[in-house]
Order: C-alpha cells, then sequence, then structure tokens
C-alpha cells in the first residue's frame, strides 16, 4: 500500500534521532480529493487509513530531503510503499515501527512494518495534498462563541486554582474550582508510545465530575502529539486491515475546543487533521467544538482570565499570564 506522510522531528538534532512519518495513504487522500477536502470527508472515510505513526531511523531518508523537511517553512510531504512483510525485491525493506498516540496501556511487542525508501512527492501531487489538508478556514467565526463562554465560567464571582494532572511525558493542567472539579483544561496530554513508561496506571478519570456549568472546555497550547493525546481511547494497528484503528473518547471530543489555526508553517500531519475534522464534526450544544484562536490576535482577556498567544522559536503556544503552578496553586 502506498502512502503519503508528514515528517516529524522531536527534541534533538536532525539526522542523530528517529523520524516520525505521520501518514494517510494514497486510497483516502484520493477519496478527500474526489470529495473536496477535509470539510467533506466523512468520518468513516477518515478513519480508514489515516493517521499512521511510523517511526524510522534517521539513515532511512535520504540526508538531503531530511533537511529540506526540516528547514522549510512549509510541509514537505514524502510517499513510500507500506508491507506487513519484508520484500527485498520490490526494495520494501526498511524498518518502521508502529507508535500508538492512545492511552490504552500498550501490550506485547512492537508493530514492526517495513517500508520502501520515502521520496518526495512530485509537485503537482504536493499541491494537491496542500489544497486537500487545508483546514484554516473551517472555524473562521467560531472565537467569540468560545469567548463568551469563558466569561460565564470566569465570572469574579468563585474561587478558582491550578492544577498539573501526572499523565508522565505529556501536558495535562485544568482550572478548577472550589471543589477541584475542571472549569477549564489547558491541554489534554498524554505520552505517544516511545514515552509511555512514564505515564500513570491506570490513567486519571478527567471526566467523571463535572460542574453545574457542563464539560469543561479545552485550550490547546499548541499541536504535539503528547498535549492532546487523552482524548484517544486507543490508537493500534489492524495487521488484518493494513491500517491504524483510531478510537475517541466521546467525553474528550463533547466540548468545546480552542486551538491554534493550523497554519502552513505548524506543518501538521493527518494525524492532527484527524482530530480537527472530529471536533470539526463534532457538536456541542448545536454548534461545531472546533474553535480557532484568530490570526493577528495575541491577547483575550476577561475578569480574572487572560490568554496569550506565545511564540518561541520552532512553536506557538497559549498560556494564560496569570495561571499559578503546580497543584493547588491559586488563581489570582
Amino acid at each position: 500500500m502506498r502512502y503519503f506522510a508528514v515528517p516529524e522531528f522531536l527534541d534533538g538534532e536532525v539526522g542523530q534521532n528517529p523520524v516520525y512519518l505521520d501518514c494517510v495513504s494514497e486510497k483516502t487522500f484520493s477519496v478527500m480529493r474526489r470529495v473536496g477536502g477535509l470539510a467533506q470527508l466523512s468520518s468513516e472515510q477518515a478513519d480508514e487509513y489515516m493517521g499512521a505513526v511510523l517511526e524510522v531511523g534517521p539513515d532511512s531518508i535520504e540526508p538531503s530531503l531530511l533537511n529540506k523537511a526540516s528547514n522549510a517553512s512549509t510541509r514537505t510531504w514524502l510517499t513510500f510503499m507500506v508491507s506487513d512483510v519484508r520484500d527485498e525485491d520490490g526494495q520494501v525493506n526498511i524498518p518502521a515501527t508502529f507508535i500508538s498516540l492512545g492511552p490504552a496501556p500498550i501490550e506485547g511487542e512492537a508493530v514492526t512494518l517495513f517500508i520502501s525508501r520515502p521520496e518526495p512527492l512530485d509537485s503537482e501531487t504536493q499541491a494537491a495534498v496542500e489544497r486537500v489538508f487545508d483546514a484554516s478556514r473551517l472555524a473562521l467565526r467560531s472565537f467569540e462563541r468560545f469567548t463568551k463562554l469563558l466569561e460565564k465560567l470566569f465570572a469574579p464571582e468563585g474561587r478558582r486554582h491550578v492544577v498539573a494532572y501526572h499523565v508522565g511525558q505529556g501536558n495535562c493542567n485544568a482550572v478548577v474550582d472550589e471543589y477541584e472539579h475542571p472549569v477549564l483544561f489547558f491541554d489534554l496530554g498524554w505520552p505517544i508510545q516511545t514515552n509511555i513508561a512514564g505515564a500513570p496506571n491506570p490513567p486519571p478519570r478527567l471526566f467523571d465530575v463535572e460542574t453545574d456549568a457542563g464539560p469543561a472546555p479545552v485550550v490547546l497550547s499548541h499541536w504535539d502529539w503528547d498535549h492532546w493525546a487523552y482524548a484517544l481511547e486507543s490508537w493500534r494497528y489492524d495487521r488484518s486491515r493494513g491500517a491504524p484503528v483510531v478510537k475517541w473518547k466521546p467525553t474528550a471530543l463533547d466540548r468545546p475546543w480552542l486551538v491554534p489555526a493550523p497554519e502552513k508553517a505548524s506543518k501538521l500531519g493527518p494525524s492532527h487533521h484527524l482530530l480537527i475534522l472530529k471536533l470539526y464534526q463534532q457538536r456541542f450544544e448545536g454548534r461545531r467544538a472546533l474553535h480557532f484562536w484568530p490570526r493577528g490576535k495575541t491577547v483575550w482577556e476577561t475578569e480574572n482570565l487572560t490568554l496569550v498567544k506565545c511564540a518561541t522559536q520552532k512553536k506557538r503556544r497559549f498560556i494564560s499570564q496569570q495561571f499559578g503552578v503546580g497543584h493547588g496553586s491559586a488563581y489570582r
């Protein structure tokens, strides 16, 4: 089966550490292209062959291609064949490990697949994939609806605190009320399979208690997997289908999410777009659960909450400049 993929580089020097290939099958891409793009794709179509994440050694990709993908201001799409078995004659012989993003306990040996040497897509197909994976216009005017909800949740009355949940190598925090019930989540993170050793078992049950205001909204700082993977029930590879099987927690999606707008410089792969699509399709109180932070806006504030869009060299994040640090810290 042929896949298209966006390479992801986690911490470390390019060329010295594993590369993560965030994949979509050529079959699913063809369906997306035919129906008109991401917004027209059904949930069932998206789940088929979309979002496989494969780890390969840095020597599996030509150094010049690695450097191009790392330094480019937009996505560099690669293409290769994937097989369950090594095929020396067909040159599908590079080991690739399927990486689970889900919070279910990892059992058994890692799933090893084989890929051909990744090559860049031709310019015509690259342009077509970029058009198909353009999600920037899905939630253009939804920010105001999200902030009206925040104004109600952070009215002057009522005491608020900040808590940081133990999820291992990931990020998951909340503003809670005086009963420690979440009012607003800041990230819903969980470690990916390669970092699962530090995760608590069983995972925390973050959605067991709700306030009278209903499910706590989520503010996503940025798109790294370990900042939103708690929304997943499981993420595994099905050899009989030759594809990932992705299950989401309904309670995680059934709430408003404020996320960074998917700009080209973010280089988001298919797995991130799978979450965007799920939130776009999800209805919460009759409206879509997906909300984008507006381009050009750096600060929003209400009576006792301030959200600031911050930038580092490689990532953009949302933070509240008024949040304390650690469990039980005072909210000012």
